[in-house]
């Protein structure tokens, strides 16, 4: 099957990251994806573009959070791109397990790499002149519809 990519943009304002988890979930179901893992796509796109949003451009508005989305036999591929501030050397890793406290439970924030890590099957971030990229990839069941 030939690759086949959709390009989604949106502007740098919280309120936009729930359009691009939308439309990404939509195409994983396309792809055969169930609910569960539906759901974890959305979650780490959404997860991911809001880190974009607070952390590369810092709250500013009216920057570009980009989405790239490529249907490929097995694979179901996202790319996220900003242009921002890099995610620091440090915080690039997997993080470690999170201890799971009641009060780590209950602390907002934080945890978004963390999920991305452990619910998508691949996850690579790069940072460079022309900007960031986050890598994020789903092993699908079946190929996509034509």
């Amino acid at each position: 099957m030939k690759p086949r990519t959709i390009e989604l943009a949106v502007t740098s304002e919280i309120e936009n990251v729930s359009l691009l988890g939308h439309c990404a979930s939509k195409l994983a179901e396309s792809c055969g994806l169930d609910e569960m893992e539906r759901f974890h796509v959305e979650l780490c796109i959404v997860e991911a573009a809001t880190n974009a949003v607070l952390h590369a451009y810092r709250g500013e508005p009216g920057r570009r959070v980009t989405l790239l989305v490529t249907l490929e036999s097995g694979v179901l591929r996202f790319r996220l791109r900003d242009d921002g501030t890099p995610i620091p050397e440090e915080r690039r890793a997997p993080p470690p397990d999170l201890e799971e406290t009641e009060e780590s439970l209950l602390r907002e924030g934080g945890r978004g790499l963390f999920l991305i890590h452990r619910l998508m099957d691949r996850v690579e971030y790069t940072a460079g002149p022309s900007g960031n990229e986050l890598l994020l990839e789903k092993k699908m069941h079946r190929d996509p519809r034509p």
